[in-house]
């Protein structure tokens, strides 16, 4: 409870600048967090299997020259 009653007891601006930093420390945690999420998920991706099943249509090449 020290910590908190210290924090109060601060000026203004410098609260400010308590919260800031905490706030982007913590943004960074949670950016940090989904980056790693999300290399994790690219690692484990069957991007063979997914294209196909997408089923996308194939199209044949047209001679115009007729």
């Amino acid at each position: 409870m020290k910590l908190l009653e210290k924090l109060q007891s601060l000026p203004l601006g410098k609260r400010k600048i308590v919260l800031w930093v905490s706030v982007a420390v913590i943004g960074l945690i949670f950016v940090v967090a989904f980056l790693l999420a999300v290399s994790l998920r690219f690692k484990s991706f069957d991007f063979r299997s997914f294209g196909r099943q997408l089923n996308l249509p194939s199209f044949e090449e047209v001679n115009f020259s007729e």
